[in-house]
């Protein structure tokens, strides 16, 4: 964070690139092995938000180890946003 006579000029953002895939058909895969396949409709600080067959379902990130696209998913419509 940038301080300037200890007032905040720019608020330092870390890198989370939880949003690329919003829209997306992704994998979910979680510490415990289990295995959630969806559409990724949002993602905050410390969840996921999934659409599948089932229903949605939200995931904490603390406990996922991987989110990969599903590759015979259509082009991401993409941006931000769920």
């Amino acid at each position: 964070m940038l301080r300037v006579g200890g007032v905040s000029l720019v608020e330092e953002k870390l890198a989370d690139f939880s949003n690329e895939y919003i829209n997306c058909k992704v994998r979910v895969e979680t510490s415990v092995g289990v295995v959630i396949e969806g559409v990724l409709v949002k993602a905050s600080r410390y969840w996921f938000k999934v659409r599948t067959d089932k229903g949605v379902v939200y995931v904490n990130k603390a406990h996922v180890v991987s989110v990969t696209p599903i590759a015979s998913s259509p082009v991401c419509r993409g941006g931000r946003g769920g």
